[in-house]
């Protein structure tokens, strides 16, 4: 059996002035997240505004407790990231 974790990230970024600002913070967690997990990751919303940002990241493996581990330590790095904070959460098994 396949599974495929899907998680979403709603972020606020407060030290962010610029829209430059904003995507080097992001490609900088993007970059941090995807050097560690096999996962697909892209900002899926808010691409216009400097402060909010929404990451996806997509996770597919036949073991669905490995998928809700890795995600789970996602959240961890960006909770402890410090240039970010999560506003909301959420995680889909498709």
């Amino acid at each position: 059996m396949t599974f495929i974790g899907l998680a979403h990230f709603r972020l606020r970024i407060p030290e962010s002035f610029t829209l430059k600002d904003k995507r080097r913070v992001i490609k900088s967690l993007k970059d941090k997240i995807s050097s560690r997990f096999n996962i697909s990751i892209a900002e899926v919303g808010f691409q216009n505004e400097k402060r909010l940002s929404e990451l996806a990241i997509a996770m597919v493996n036949s073991d669905r407790a490995l998928i809700h581990r890795s995600i789970m330590q996602i959240l961890a790095i960006i909770e402890t990231d410090g240039r970010c904070e999560i506003i909301d959460f959420s995680l889909e098994w498709l």
